[in-house]
């Protein structure tokens, strides 16, 4: 954030400029060491870029950060130190934003700044436990082993992400070329037909004459419809993209049947691993609870996350405040309070992300086998319904002509 200024100088002269500062009272001390009366002070917000308006747009994706953390460390082991390492990386870089990222934190590293908060000023690219993996390297001088160990974290995130929606993908195909045949057919096939028993002044049989008076009243009243499914849409959009209807959203996609069980088995792997990590790395355990807060993307593990991080503050054990909260599973919690007991939950960590993962890996093969057949149940009735239907007509047509 910048302030803009208007002063009087010890000449008495007007002066003006900008501030780079986070609130009026610094600038005032600024103002003041520099013995100018100040008139007025006023915020001026940056322009936001276009990142920040297209988000999606312009995201930076797992893959590439995996990609450049990955080359970063294979610099840094070559003995290359860090800056040089990143202006070759900025040459190589394909990716718009990743690209003006590095450009940001190379002039912020000349500056004097340490890398691990050059990458915090950038949360949108570089996620939290990214600059705080890296701000431990730093301080043991052990960073492209950190590096490394991020490279893992992303890669098991994004193979997981995959697996999720690849699971969802063919389904929904399904549906939309379901969908899509059955208006061919009644927008194309089903009009000229109906013309042709009219031309010959041939009774239709009922299932037919309800298909074309469907087709009728939806030609008729089109664009009607079409508002108001637009309308239903928007404003569906609009609603689950506040943080009360995301939030609501989050936590009715963890109770539907097959789908819920991916979610809550992945976002337990996400939550493991990332505890696995940070504690591995050597950081508190407040802060690593705090960091795993904000990686959640689901508002239910978010909030439940949040809570068992103010128990454990108030002097609860992990495994008594995760046990309140039924996002977080049985043996989970015995995990956790087994390896308590032992000094060793790093460890217990990273085994339970690896079975949450297989558990995912499951479920996700179940949720598979049920939605598969249920879509192409749905989508072969209603193809099916209007192909008999047609066909039924044709005959019937043909017996009333002979």
């Amino acid at each position: 954030m910048a302030i803009r200024y208007v002063a009087y100088n010890e000449s008495g002269e007007k002066v003006s400029g900008l501030l780079a500062t986070d609130s009026e009272s610094a600038a005032e001390k600024i103002l003041w060491k520099s013995n100018l009366t100040i008139i007025s002070l006023q915020n001026i917000r940056p322009r936001p870029s276009r990142y920040e308006l297209f988000p999606s747009l312009f995201k930076v994706k797992t893959k590439d950060l995996v990609s450049f953390v990955r080359e970063l460390a294979f610099l840094l082991e070559s003995g290359i130190t860090l800056l040089p390492a990143l202006k070759l990386l900025l040459a190589r870089t394909a990716n718009a934003r990743l690209r003006d990222t590095i450009n940001k934190i190379i002039q912020d590293l000349e500056s004097g700044n340490t890398f691990s908060s050059c990458l915090a000023k950038h949360p949108g690219v570089f996620p939290p436990i990214f600059s705080k993996l890296v701000m431990v390297g730093e301080e043991t001088g052990g960073l492209a082993a950190m590096l490394h160990k991020i490279e893992s974290y992303l890669d098991r995130q994004e193979k997981l992400s995959t697996k999720v929606k690849r699971a969802l993908t063919y389904p929904s195909m399904v549906f939309v070329a379901g969908i899509i045949g059955v208006v061919l057919l009644l927008v194309l096939a089903l009009p000229k037909l109906s013309i042709l028993f009219d031309e010959l002044g041939a009774g239709m049989p009922a299932s037919a004459r309800i298909l074309i008076a469907t087709n009728g009243w939806m030609q008729n009243n089109g664009l009607y419809l079409l508002i108001a499914i637009s309308a239903v849409i928007l404003g569906g959009w609009r609603y689950f993209s506040t943080a009360e209807g995301r939030k609501r959203w989050d936590y009715l996609a963890l109770r539907l049947p097959a789908v819920g069980k991916v979610l809550l088995s992945g976002n337990r792997a996400s939550f493991t691993s990332a505890m696995s990590v940070l504690l591995s790395a050597g950081l508190p355990f407040v802060a690593t609870i705090n960091i795993v807060r904000t990686i959640s993307t689901n508002r239910a593990f978010r909030d439940a996350t949040t809570i068992v991080q103010s128990d454990v503050l108030m002097g609860l054990s992990l495994s008594e405040a995760l046990a309140k909260h039924h996002v977080f599973s049985h043996i989970m919690i015995q995990m956790v309070s087994v390896a308590e007991h032992s000094g060793r939950l790093p460890t217990s960590m990273e085994r339970q992300s690896q079975l949450f993962e297989e558990e995912t890996d499951k479920a996700i093969a179940s949720m598979t086998a049920l939605i598969e057949p249920v879509a192409i149940l749905i989508v072969g009735l209603l193809v099916g319904f209007v192909a008999v239907t047609m066909f039924s007509s044709i005959y019937s047509l043909v017996g009333q002509i002979q």
